[in-house]
Parts: structure tokens; sequence; C-alpha cells
């Protein structure tokens, strides 16, 4: 018999895991018995283990996390995109240069006045990687993981409102047919059970289909999401005083912007009060390295 697959070994392993287990509650007993006993590959690596993700592609993504962690404070203290409104400079930025010189080009997309927005870390890398497999394979076990990500940040936010409506990014209903869940829904529900904020999973729906954004010029975009999302019947039907709940846009991926945003003036239009934007990763290019750049996958 092989070293480290014996009885003994894996009663070790098993004791190992229950006593880490112990410390975190029921759930994550369940969690952990439920990895041992059904093994499956990890959905970012295919590594044969119990874990998702695995433990190596966690140690990546956290690894990132650290390395990245002068570039979100420049976007914190500069451009205040975590905890105010965007406030972002124009693509092409003039400087001070003899006339007939070349255009400064500024790194970071242009974008528009609009609601905060939240993120973990910036998109590229394993954690590119990581979201793919969670919404292209699909692989929805990784959303608690990744949820409990955003947890992190909302738990950390200073002055965030004592209590919220967490509202995902619809997706169309063929394309939650074809992939089988909303990954952004799945998102605000690990939110939901970990905060105790409610969680309108129909509060927007989106009534056409629509093409991927980060391709398109500013006007496509905003033509292409012209009358494509309506208020849910989850927000339709909240009483009175629930109306006056800030509500918390819940998505992976924030792009170009120009959904969230758009779902954003929605709901003002339609009476409520939009706190902010909470999304996994934001897409940015602050120093034109090819982990930073947009995702190629549709979005």
């Amino acid at each position: 018999m092989a070293e480290g697959s014996g009885p003994k070994f894996l009663l070790q392993r098993l004791w190992q895991r229950l006593w880490r287990s112990l410390r975190s509650g029921a759930t994550a007993i369940a969690q952990e018995l439920r990895g041992l006993v059904f093994r499956r590959p990890c959905p970012v690596c295919g590594d044969d283990t119990g874990a998702v993700p695995c433990v190596p592609c966690r140690n990546d993504l956290m690894a990132e996390y650290d390395d990245q962690h002068l570039e979100r404070k420049l976007l914190q203290d500069q451009f205040a995109v975590s905890t105010s409104p965007i406030i972002i400079p124009p693509r092409h930025r003039v400087m001070s240069k003899p006339q007939g010189s070349r255009v400064q080009r500024s790194p970071i997309p242009r974008q528009a006045l609009g609601s905060p927005v939240w993120f973990w870390n910036i998109y590229g890398g394993h954690l590119r990687k990581t979201i793919h497999a969670f919404k292209y394979k699909p692989a929805d076990s990784l959303s608690p993981w990744l949820g409990d990500r955003m947890v992190d940040v909302w738990s950390t936010l200073p002055n965030r409102p004592e209590s919220v409506l967490l509202v995902p990014v619809p997706i169309h209903r063929e394309r939650g047919e074809k992939r089988g869940f909303n990954q952004a829904e799945r998102l605000a529900q690990r939110l939901s059970e970990k905060t105790g904020d409610r969680c309108l999973p129909h509060g927007l729906v989106r009534t056409k289909a629509t093409r991927a954004q980060f391709k398109l010029t500013p006007q496509e975009r905003r033509d292409n999401l012209a009358n494509a999302f309506a208020i849910g019947p989850d927000l339709k039907k909240l009483e009175a005083g629930d109306r006056q709940t800030p509500i918390v846009i819940v998505d992976d991926i924030y792009t170009t912007g120009t959904t969230a945003q758009t779902l954003a003036r929605l709901l003002e239009k339609n009476g409520f009060t939009v706190a902010g934007i909470l999304v996994l990763s934001r897409a940015l290019n602050l120093n034109r390295r090819s982990r930073l750049t947009p995702p190629s996958a549709p979005h």
C-alpha cells in the first residue's frame, strides 16, 4: 500500500480537518466532510482535492492579493474608487508638452460619475483564471470562497450602512439556462448568509440579451443596454418601509462600469437609494501589464 493511503493516514487526515472545522462552526464541518468523502477536482487547476479551490490555488490568489496591495492603495487614495463616487481621468489626457507632441494616454479607463465601487482585488492573473472557471466551466462550488472574499471587503468598509438590500446584476434567461446559474446571484446569496442582509435575487431583470460590453465604444454600450433592464418582482413587492433601505448592487467583475452604473441609475429613477456597487474584481491596467487587462471571456 502506498504511503499516505492507509486507514491510519486517512483517520489522521479526517481528525485534522475536523479539528480545524470545529473553530469555524457546523457549516464548515459539513463542507469539510463532503470534500473528504466526495472528492472532486479543483475547478481552477484540476488537481484532485477535497477543497474548492484547492490550497495551492488559494495561496496563489492570496499572494496576488498581497502583491497588488500598493495598486489598490493607489486607486483608493488617488482615484477614490472604493469609498466614494468614481472620478477617473479621461483615457486621452494632454500633458504639458510642446505643441505637436503625442497625447499622453492615461492607464485608467474613462468612467463617468456614478455610484461608489468596492472590490476585493484587481482583475488578472490567477483571479482571472478562477473567475473564468467560476462562470464558464461552470463551477458554482467556487461561490462560497469567492463570496467570502467579498464579505472581507464589506466588513472592513468605513461608514457602511447598518442594513442593505443585496441585488445581483441579472443575466438574460437564455444565458441563465445555458450556464445553470447566475454568478452574481450566488455571490449575493453568500454575502447574505454571512452578513444577514437580505438578498433579492430577482430585484432586477434583464429584458433582452445584450452583447459583451468591453469591446464596444461608449455610444455602442449605451445603445446595447437601452431598455435592457427593468425593476424585478422582488423590489416591486417591497413594503413602503423596506423601500427606504439602501441597495448594494453585486457582481463578479466591474469592467467598463456601464452595466452596473446603468442599473444604479435605473434604481434611483424608481425611487430607490443605491449605497454602492460591490464586486469581486475591478478591471484596470495601471501599469500596462497583461495580467490587468480586461477579460477576454464574455461578461
